[in-house]
């Protein structure tokens, strides 16, 4: 099963973030979510699902530069960015009534 989310903002939901302000501050982006589960068994233990979420972010370049300036390793900006992104999909599928 595939979905595409579109952020209601057409030209500012395909800025690329690089930091975790620019997902705190957005109200919407795109993403796309895939859960071969469905359609797929043997991509999950029994009883169990997953779901993969891609969304667009700044190139490695990008993202460094953002760390630097916020004077953060790679890694550690890396770490924020995935939590910041991850907290920003769940937001968005809360404001569109999914459950969790």
């Amino acid at each position: 099963q595939h979905n595409v989310f579109l952020g209601s903002d057409y030209v500012g939901s395909w800025d690329r973030p690089c930091t975790i302000a620019d997902f705190r501050e957005r109200d919407s982006f795109n993403f796309y979510v895939h859960r071969p589960s469905y359609t797929d068994a043997s991509a999950a233990p029994p009883g169990e699902d997953n779901i993969m979420i891609e969304l667009p972010i700044g190139n490695s370049r990008e993202r460094a530069e953002a760390a630097k300036r916020a004077g953060l390793s790679a890694e550690e900006s890396e770490k924020e960015l995935v939590a910041a992104a991850r907290a920003a999909v769940l937001r968005q599928f809360d404001r569109m009534g999914y459950e969790r």
